[in-house]
């Protein structure tokens, strides 16, 4: 038999939920402690705050996933992609430009007013939620893909010795050509 994919256990999806949340709550708490008399950074608060922001669309997407409501919205999940890799690409080009000019400038880390590094970090940080947002939309679109194939009335042959588990397997005989 040949494994087509394997779908998420409720136990990972409750996991990457919780983690996204997480990253939300690190990217507000960020931007509001930069904002604080002597440490703003604009830098480092524009990045806080935008990283929350793909941290957010990454949790709503795991919650759509697992309550099963982007099965009408698989052709939107290609959007999803498109802006995880546009993230992406604003995460790690503002990622590279904060360590040089945190280079150039021999950036202090002590001061937090001018710290460049900081802000490479919160642009990596919204690299990383982008890439979470681009990775798990092309994998639930997959998915979701891969299961509107299943033919009906053929579950016996696609599960086979294993159940009625998460693996889902291509069917050895095709009987539908």
């Amino acid at each position: 038999m040949v494994k087509m994919a394997v779908a998420p256990t409720r136990g990972w999806l409750i996991f990457r939920i919780c983690a996204a949340a997480l990253g939300i709550s690190a990217g507000i708490l960020v931007g509001i402690y930069f904002c604080s008399p002597g440490k703003e950074n604009p830098h480092v608060i524009f990045w806080g705050f935008f990283s929350s922001l793909w941290a957010l669309d990454a949790m709503v997407l795991h919650i759509f996933y697992m309550k099963g409501k982007l099965r009408n919205y698989v052709n939107k999940l290609k959007g999803w992609m498109y802006a995880g890799a546009f993230g992406q690409l604003l995460g790690v080009s503002s990622f590279i430009v904060y360590i040089v000019l945190g280079i150039v400038f021999h950036d202090n880390l002590k001061d937090f007013r001018h710290s460049y590094f900081i802000a490479s970090v919160w642009s990596f940080m919204t690299w990383k939620w982008s890439f979470v947002l681009f990775w798990y939309s092309r994998e639930y679109r997959h998915l979701l893909l891969e299961e509107a194939l299943i033919p009906v009335g053929g579950e016996d042959k696609l599960y086979g010795e294993y159940g009625h588990g998460n693996i889902v397997t291509a069917p050895e005989s095709s009987s539908f050509t």
